[in-house]
């Protein structure tokens, strides 16, 4: 597979995401909202190409939009930044 056809499916893939978001598939009362998940993917990804530090990207942004969900679960939390910065390291 060439440049282009990572290109071509990395889009595919993103586009997928957005939908499937959009659609609320898979949300539950229990989880991480799926919307909220993209953006903080999409968060440490944009930000881990600063120099400054992406763990705190994913710190600050809940907080200021007061996402509840990852304050009170704080075990899925870190489990969620570990397999964002390990998706960050595999790309």
């Amino acid at each position: 597979m060439g440049r282009v056809g990572v290109f071509l499916a990395a889009g595919a893939a993103f586009l997928a995401a957005v939908v499937l978001t959009t659609l609320g598939v898979g949300d539950s009362a229990q989880a991480l909202p799926n919307w909220q998940a993209l953006v903080l993917g999409l968060v440490q990804g944009a930000t881990e190409l600063l120099p400054i530090s992406s763990s705190a990207h994913l710190i600050l942004v809940p907080w200021l939009f007061d996402w509840e969900f990852l304050k009170e679960n704080d075990a899925f939390n870190q489990t969620f930044d570990v397999s964002l910065h390990l998706g960050t390291l595999i790309a």
